[in-house]
């Protein structure tokens, strides 16, 4: 059996490599170590649609797999066409959230014919010991007929630790690394990757739930601390990295966990630098001062709005303001780097609570900032609380360019809703110590190449 994993990326490139393709095609090699299994990562093929069809017309492929994310559909849809065209008889299966929350799209498109819900791993190995006959595999809908044939939902895998480490070899990982820049602000030398080491998330934002926990579950589950150490060690050595980033949404959920990982940091002298994603609500003074020790250097919180009502009412973030200041600050007392995330332009914020959030993160003591616009993705409490008022047939859910939602649905213009995002940038980075920071990396090694593509997200 060939097999043909494919990561659809046609726009936004960065430096972070697609993980959950990276731990199916480890899994599936590890379980069948004879099987033929190819990646086709479309992040730096220059002629995405045109270099896909010639490999595949190159090519032969027994199954073909898509990760599919929310903002993947329209180029999904494109690729898969293009593997029907020319290997009519190859099974094509897609996972990922977008296909989790929304099942049967791609199915009554027939550009799909199994369709992978949740975690992929040991869905995807039971069908390839079924030969991609998926009756009786748990976690996979698919038609039968004219009829659409829901199996019975898979349990969360237990225990993390049975997976191997992610292989990144399928990957260009000197691309990848050039323009990894999520520690540019503590230094544009590092040398890093992205790093997941947990799944699962019991919080109820409205603009990940429920489709996080319909892919990981509501309870947090774990690598081992071990493990984790034996991941970055083997990272270091392989890639020679010297730094990472973690990114789980929710690091410091277990305090106890962290700081044992921390003590093997120190212990196995470790010697890599890091940064990591945090809830405000769950900053601690004396876990973060020890991850400090053990080679924190950056924090990415997830602010989104300066308005409590928003917070509160829309996104459901289960923050107070009070509690970002104070992380902030508690973060600064230690030394560290902070990002801070915005979204801005949804029906309910006005143009007062827009600027408003716009002079917040300026006037935090935060060292970057991203600002995207309010997107209600396919399968989130916000997308259902707002269908009524986003627009029908849409299937482009680009925070970075444009918004979804109906003009009369808005209180401020969605052409001033991408100025306003614009004018959000302009004002944070054209602080002095900012600004010289900035252009210190962009006349950096990689560095102007990062610019363009950071610009991208911003000006697109």
């Amino acid at each position: 059996m060939k097999i043909l994993l494919v990561f659809p990326r046609f726009r936004y490139i960065s430096g972070q490599p697609p993980l959950g393709i990276a731990s199916i095609y480890s899994y599936l090699k590890s379980k069948w170590p004879k099987i033929d299994v190819t990646v086709f990562d479309n992040t730096f093929v220059r002629n995405k649609r045109k270099g896909f069809e010639n490999f595949i017309k190159e090519n032969s492929f027994d199954v073909v797999g898509f990760s599919v994310m929310n903002t993947f559909i329209s180029d999904v849809r494109s690729l898969a066409a293009i593997v029907r065209q020319y290997l009519p008889k190859a099974k094509i299966l897609m996972g990922g959230p977008q296909v989790t929350v929304d099942s049967e799209y791609f199915l009554k498109l027939n550009l799909a014919d199994v369709i992978i819900l949740g975690e992929g791993e040991v869905t995807f190995s039971e069908l390839v010991e079924k030969g991609c006959e998926p009756s009786g595999v748990k976690g996979t809908v698919y038609r039968k007929a004219d009829e659409i044939i829901y199996e019975e939902a898979r349990e969360m895998l237990e225990d993390l630790d049975e997976l191997p480490i992610t292989d990144r070899s399928i990957f260009d990982m000197d691309s990848y690394v050039k323009l990894w820049n999520n520690m540019d602000v503590v230094s544009n030398r590092l040398k890093g990757t992205s790093v997941m080491v947990s799944r699962g998330c019991p919080y109820q934002c409205s603009f990940c739930q429920p489709t996080l926990q319909k892919i990981f579950g509501k309870s947090v589950r774990k690598y081992s601390a071990e493990r984790v150490i034996e991941e970055l060690e083997y990272l270091k050595e392989k890639y020679f990295l010297n730094a990472f980033v973690f990114e789980d949404d929710i690091l410091m959920i277990e305090k106890k966990w962290v700081s044992k990982i921390c003590d093997l940091m120190l212990e196995r002298n470790l010697g890599m630098v890091w940064g990591c994603n945090i809830r405000a609500d769950l900053c601690d003074y004396d876990v973060l001062k020890k991850m400090h020790g053990a080679g924190l250097r950056t924090i990415n919180i997830g602010i989104e709005s300066a308005s409590q009502h928003i917070l509160d009412e829309v996104f459901k973030k289960g923050i107070k303001i009070e509690q970002v200041i104070d992380s902030v600050n508690m973060a600064k007392q230690l030394g560290l780097y902070v990002q801070g995330y915005f979204m801005l332009g949804h029906p309910r914020e006005s143009k007062t609570d827009i600027k408003k959030t716009i002079k917040f993160a300026r006037q935090l003591d935060i060292d970057e900032a991203a600002f995207n616009i309010t997107t209600p993705l396919p399968g989130t409490r916000l997308f259902d609380n707002d269908k009524n008022f986003i627009e029908k047939g849409c299937d482009n859910y680009d925070y970075y360019s444009r918004s979804v939602y109906k003009r009369e649905a808005l209180q401020t213009a969605r052409w001033m809703i991408y100025l306003y995002k614009q004018y959000a940038y302009f004002r944070f980075y054209s602080r002095p110590k900012l600004f010289v920071k900035q252009m210190e990396n962009i006349f950096s090694k990689n560095g102007f190449m990062k610019f363009i593509y950071k610009l991208e997200r911003i000006l697109t």
